[in-house]
C-alpha cells in the first residue's frame, strides 16, 4: 500500500521525501486489506494483522523465545520521567517500576497469544525452532502445558520428529478431491527410510442437522426470495446473539437499511419478552457447535441456545418464518428432523440428563416446545440417515 502511494504521488507531482511526507499527512487514506477468504492460497501476516480473520487451517511456525525487556532509557515512576540507572546501581523502586512494565507487555503478549490461537476453525498448528529459553514462558511453553493438561497423546512422526496432538469431534469438510498430477521423470533419491502403504481408510461422512431432507416452511409462504431469507435470518440471529450492539458485518442483505432495521426490531421485541427472559439469562450458552455419532454417521451443528441444569438440557433453535404453525405437530418436518438431530447428539453428550428441545418463532415472539417423540419419528424418516 505505501508503494502504492508513492508510485501514485510521482505521477502527480515532483518527486521529493518532504513533499511526500507532507502529502501523506494531508491526505485522508483508507486502505483495506483484499482478502479471498474463500480462495486455496496461504496468507503470510502478522497476528495483529490477523484480527478479525478466520481460516480452516492455521499455522504459527515461530513461537520461540521473546525477551520481555524496555529498551527505554526514560521511564516514568508515577508521573515522573527519570533515567535508567544500570542494573547493579537500580533502586528497589525503579525496579518495580520496570517490572509492572513488563508485566503490562507480558500481558498484551497472552492477548495476542489468544487473538493467534483463536483464528483456527477446524486445525492449529504450533511450532518453534532454536533455543526455546527458560527464564520467559514463550508461546511454545504456553501451549505445550495447556495442551498436556488437555490430555494431549505423543504423535511423533520419523519425518517430522516429536509431536503433541489434542483432537475431537472431526472435520464438517467438502468432499476429498484427487488432483492428478502430470508424470515427470523424477531423478531417483535414496531411501532414508521406509513405511508401510495402507489403504486410506474411508472416514465417516459428516451431516448437517439442518440438510437432513424435508421442507423448512409451512406450504404457501411468501416474501423474501431464499438469498435474502437466509441473510435476513444471519441477522436477526446476529442481534439476538449481540443485543445492544451495531451491526458490524455484511449479511448480503438487498434492500439492506430497510431490512437491517426490520432484523433489528423482531430481535428486540424477542429480548423485550419478559417470558422469554431465561432463555437469555447470562446463564445459558448461545451458538453451540455440537458433533457426535448418529448410527454408523455423524452429524456437526450449531445450537442457537443451551440451557443446561442439573438434569435437563433444553437446545432452542431460532426461526425467522413468517407462516407458524398453530401446534408442534403442524411443523415442517425439516426442522422436526433438524431438531431430533439435536436431541439424539445432546443424548449421546448428557446419557442422565432429560433432553428437551424447542423453537423460537422470532416473527411472534413465542416459544414452541417440541415433544420428543415428535421429533425422534421425525428423524427416523429421513433418507440421509443410516438408523
Amino acid at each position: 500500500a505505501l508503494l502504492s502511494q508513492a508510485l501514485a504521488y510521482e505521477r502527480t507531482a515532483v518527486p521529493s521525501l518532504t513533499g511526500f511526507i507532507v502529502w501523506m499527512k494531508a491526505d485522508d487514506l483508507n486502505i483495506k486489506r483484499q482478502i479471498d477468504s474463500a480462495s486455496d492460497q496461504i496468507r503470510v501476516m502478522t497476528v495483529h494483522g490477523s484480527k478479525g480473520l478466520e481460516a480452516p487451517i492455521v499455522i504459527l511456525p515461530d513461537t520461540g523465545k521473546r525477551n520481555i525487556q524496555v529498551k527505554s532509557e526514560v521511564i516514568k515512576m508515577g508521573d515522573v520521567p527519570v533515567w535508567k540507572a544500570r542494573d547493579g546501581e537500580m533502586p528497589k523502586t525503579m525496579q518495580d517500576a520496570l517490572e509492572e512494565m513488563k508485566d503490562a507487555q507480558r500481558n498484551e503478549q497472552l492477548r495476542l497469544l489468544y487473538v493467534a490461537l483463536s483464528r483456527a476453525e477446524k486445525w492449529l498448528i504450533v511450532a518453534a525452532a532454536g533455543d526455546l529459553g527458560k527464564s520467559e514462558p514463550s508461546w511454545y511453553h504456553t501451549v505445550q502445558g495447556a495442551m498436556e493438561h488437555a490430555g494431549a497423546v505423543d504423535a511423533s512422526m520419523p519425518e517430522v520428529g516429536p509431536i503433541l496432538r489434542v483432537e475431537h469431534g472431526d472435520w464438517d469438510a467438502p468432499d476429498f478431491k484427487q488432483k492428478t498430477i502430470a508424470s515427470t521423470n523424477f531423478p531417483i533419491l535414496e531411501t532414508l527410510y521406509s513405511q508401510k502403504s495402507t489403504d486410506p481408510v474411508e472416514a465417516t461422512k459428516t451431516l448437517s442437522p439442518s440438510d437432513l431432507g424435508g421442507a423448512k416452511a409451512l406450504s404457501g409462504e411468501l416474501g423474501m426470495d431464499e438469498e435474502t431469507a437466509l441473510a435476513y435470518g444471519s441477522l436477526v440471529h446476529w442481534h439476538l446473539e449481540h443485543p445492544h450492539k451495531s451491526t458490524e458485518r455484511d449479511f448480503g442483505l438487498s434492500d439492506t437499511l430497510r431490512t437491517q432495521a426490520k432484523a433489528e426490531a423482531v430481535a428486540v421485541a424477542v429480548l423485550d419478552r419478559p417470558d422469554l427472559a431465561h432463555v437469555f439469562a447470562p446463564d445459558t450458552l448461545a451458538e453451540v457447535s455440537i458433533t457426535a455419532p448418529i448410527g454408523s454417521q455423524r452429524i456437526h451443528g450449531t445450537i442457537d441456545r443451551l440451557l443446561i441444569t442439573d438434569n435437563k438440557i433444553t437446545a432452542i433453535d431460532f426461526k425467522t418464518n413468517r407462516a407458524i404453525p398453530h401446534s408442534a405437530a403442524d411443523c415442517p418436518i425439516g426442522l422436526l428432523r433438524q431438531m431430533g438431530a439435536y436431541a439424539c447428539a445432546l443424548r449421546e453428550i448428557y446419557p442422565d440428563h432429560e433432553i428437551e428441545t424447542a423453537i423460537l418463532w422470532t416473527n411472534t415472539q413465542s416459544l414452541m416446545p417440541l415433544p420428543h417423540d415428535l421429533v425422534s419419528q421425525a428423524l427416523k424418516t429421513s433418507t440421509y440417515l443410516d438408523l
